[in-house]
């Protein structure tokens, strides 16, 4: 399926390049929130999946990455804050006046559920599906192992590449570049008590003002970016919403793996994608 590219304006003078995947006689409305350092591209298929099954769907890039790149990644200006506060709600905006009155859903993958504590107050949401979202303070990590190699990422490699380079390089362990402001914030709020919240506190009374359904997919599998007590302590902020927590063990589905980014290739279509499929039509008609 092809799909359709827009550009959407944010309100601080950016540009958001997405693509629409629609659906003939769309019943529902979905946004994907993708994860740090993914582009857009990479939730294509799944995209399509919910279009071709009548959820109207779209996908965009945060500035800085992919195709909002700039042919000059030093000195790009934008915070990982300017991803949740403009360029998320500026996709949301769009979406919701595209459906019209028609249930829309978010789709969060990582960063993406973390996006929501910079979710508009004016915009409902039929249901959210959570994708490995989590609260990304080092200290909840369970492995010292672990909390030793994420804190040389943030405390170590973040501001010496940065500095040097004026940006965070892919091959430093990121999918892809990332703009310094993004890679710098990203890691204070990664040694802060609190994540994003030591930032702004303000964001948990957000968090905590959502009501709609949500569904948070976390995979047994996943445990160097998104281990399950990670995932819960995001959950935990989520205090008006039902949620139902599901953790996933690879096995469970006649699988070897899925980690952190597995859930949107087109090999689970028949198992966690259709799990979602069907989430966001049983949203659709509440």
């Amino acid at each position: 399926m092809s799909a359709e590219a827009v550009v959407l304006p944010t309100p601080d003078g950016h540009a958001v390049p997405a693509r629409l995947f629609r659906a003939e006689a769309p019943r529902a409305f979905a946004l994907i929130n993708g994860a740090v350092g993914v582009r857009q591209r990479y939730y294509r298929r799944f995209a399509a999946f919910l279009a071709e099954n009548g959820v109207e769907t779209l996908t965009y890039d945060y500035r800085g990455v992919g195709e909002a790149r700039p042919a000059r990644l030093r000195g790009c200006p934008g915070r990982l804050s300017d991803w949740g506060s403009q360029d998320f709600p500026t996709a949301l905006r769009w979406m919701h006046q595209r459906a019209q009155g028609r249930p829309l859903s978010l789709i969060g993958h990582s960063f993406g559920g973390q996006a929501l504590a910079f979710l508009p107050d004016d915009i409902p949401l039929a249901g959210i599906w959570l994708v490995a979202a989590q609260l990304g303070q080092l200290s909840l990590w369970p492995s010292a192992w672990d909390r030793l190699r994420i804190r040389l990422f943030w405390g170590v490699f973040t501001p010496l590449l940065t500095r040097t380079l004026g940006y965070y390089p892919r091959q430093a362990g990121m999918g892809e570049d990332l703009p310094a402001g993004v890679a710098r914030q990203w890691a204070r709020w990664g040694l802060s008590e609190g994540y994003l919240l030591s930032e702004f506190p303000e964001a948990a009374q957000r968090l905590a003002a959502i009501r709609a359904p949500v569904i948070a997919v976390a995979l047994a599998d996943d445990t160097f970016y998104a281990p399950a007590v990670t995932v819960d302590a995001l959950l935990a902020l989520l205090t008006s919403a039902p949620v139902d927590r599901r953790l996933i063990a690879p096995a469970a589905i006649g699988v070897p793996e899925i980690g952190h980014f597995g859930f949107f290739r087109d090999t689970f279509r028949e198992t966690l994608w259709t799990d979602a499929l069907q989430a966001i039509e049983r949203w659709s008609e509440r």
